[in-house]
């Protein structure tokens, strides 16, 4: 219930807060708010100061203490001040107060907080050094990037490729230096990130350290390009990728006709290669695992002293410790190809083609809501597509035209747009989330809007597996996943 001590400390009244404290201190509101929360929401220090004594350390409804309301309220002397008191609790979405100081751009705070809470994860493995770059903050970005550069969220993305999308080249600069190679499990890279959203000038700033990179399906940064029609990127990678080939065979003028972007497809069959183009027979996927470190909880992992050391460091993922013993996801390894190791450990995924000649070039309080199960649940449900479409396009010759390889690489091309899709909806949702959590009147409208991007993110997520099974009817590694969206 609401207190008088919770009213007074509203007001900032110091004499109101030292007359109710004695009966009144430690009480909570119906959603779980306290009278210190309501001095630090309304920036009263005198009040904060007198009663974090007796009340810090207490969490509302959402898992969230004084000190992050403090700080998105946009109150950085509260906040510095409640920093002995309540620094390293998370809310009940795993936020930390040294993830929303980085969002809000409080660079001394950043820097106070740093050497208390970095390396730690929200609910979907984002870093701090994520969130700055996520929300342009490249001040805060230098003081992070030394703790946290080199660490994959759950869906495998680098704060590398967070400023990639945002666009922020300085961000991109910087981050480049320690995560450029680092790809997703399924060999995505930043480059590719820029061929799809056609930022040429991030794709400039990462052709020379991933130009050559491709995913498990053998897609390349020039097949994305030419498949989203920026001609302009496309000239920038044609001389450091035009010779590597899909693994279903399609190069990348093949797949610009496919999605009708016959000028590029042209310019494609046109352009003179300035890189050898290796016979078939000698063309090998091969696949970096230097330097693998085991997995462990980044919380507690130690990252190398060395930029480059970042570039082939195992990080961790959803999938969980590394434990022995066969995968029931995992083809066997081609008789010539070497084994990519024990399916936990996650390495990022350097793919280059490479050829034998001599002039070839190596190259809370509350349980998860349903938004977040189904955040979740979308993420399980395209690493699990990701594996399946890779077990069968590896039985699969890379030059065949079979309908099974036809399906195969329809699924991979759907894949990738997908992707894009659940990543613009899940940016729209935690933007809505932010400004739920800062409204202070009626929040019906963005309610409405949050509840939408909701439904469209369960939409997308039944189009998917309708799609799924379409594809490949007799494949039921699905089905659990469908026992688990049911029952939601």
């Amino acid at each position: 219930m609401y207190t008088n001590l919770m009213e007074a400390a509203r007001r900032g009244d110091v004499t109101g807060v030292r007359m109710h404290v004695p009966g009144q201190a430690g009480a909570a509101d119906n959603l779980g708010a306290t009278a210190l929360m309501y001095a630090a929401q309304n920036g009263h220090l005198d009040a904060v100061a007198l009663l974090a004594d007796v009340e810090a350390g207490r969490q509302d409804w959402r898992g969230k203490t004084a000190l992050i309301i403090a700080i998105q309220s946009g109150k950085e002397p509260i906040a510095r001040y409640l920093v002995r008191y309540e620094a390293g609790i998370k809310d009940s979405d795993g936020l930390t107060a040294l993830m929303a100081a980085t969002s809000a751009g409080f660079i001394d705070l950043v820097q106070e907080l740093s050497g208390i809470e970095a390396r730690q994860a929200d609910d979907t493995g984002k870093t701090a050094l994520m969130y700055a770059a996520e929300t342009d903050q490249l001040e805060a970005a230098k003081i992070l990037v030394t703790h946290e550069a080199g660490i994959r969220d759950r869906s495998g993305q680098t704060a590398l490729m967070y400023a990639t999308v945002s666009g922020n080249l300085a961000l991109v600069e910087l981050l480049r230096q320690y995560e450029a190679g680092i790809c997703k499990d399924n060999g995505w890279s930043c480059l590719m990130t820029a061929a799809k959203l056609g930022n040429y000038e991030a794709a400039e700033l990462l052709v020379e350290s991933e130009a050559g990179l491709q995913k498990l399906n053998g897609m390349t940064a020039l097949m994305v390009a030419s498949q989203f029609d920026h001609e302009d990127i496309v000239r920038l990678l044609v001389p450091h990728e035009s010779h590597l080939v899909r693994k279903d065979g399609q190069t990348a003028a093949a797949i610009a006709t496919q999605f009708g972007n016959h000028e590029i497809a042209s310019f494609l069959n046109n352009a003179p290669s300035i890189l050898p183009h290796p016979p078939p027979q000698q063309r090998r996927l091969t696949k970096s695992i230097a330097n693998v470190r085991s997995e462990s909880p980044i919380v507690y992992g130690q990252l190398p002293v060395s930029a480059s050391s970042y570039q082939r460091s195992a990080t961790y993922t959803s999938r969980g410790p590394f434990e022995p013993g066969p995968s029931p996801f995992r083809a066997p390894p081609h008789p010539h190809e070497p084994s990519e190791g024990p399916a936990a450990i996650s390495t990022p995924n350097l793919h280059r083609v490479r050829s034998t000649t001599p002039s070839d070039r190596s190259v809370s309080h509350q349980p998860a809501t349903d938004s977040k199960l189904l955040d979740s649940y979308i993420m399980d449900e395209t690493s699990q597509l990701d594996t399946i479409t890779l077990n069968a396009t590896m039985n699969e010759p890379t030059t065949s035209y079979s309908p099974s390889a036809a399906k195969i690489a329809e699924m991979m091309t759907e894949m990738d747009i997908k992707d894009g899709e659940i990543a613009a909806l899940r940016q729209q949702v935690a933007l809505l989330q932010a400004q739920l959590a800062l409204s202070s009147g009626n929040v019906t409208d963005l309610k409405t809007d949050y509840v939408l991007q909701a439904q469209q993110l369960r939409s997308l997520a039944d189009y998917m597996l309708q799609f799924a099974a379409t594809m490949a009817p007799q494949v039921n590694h699905m089905d659990p996943l469908l026992i688990k969206k049911d029952s939601q």
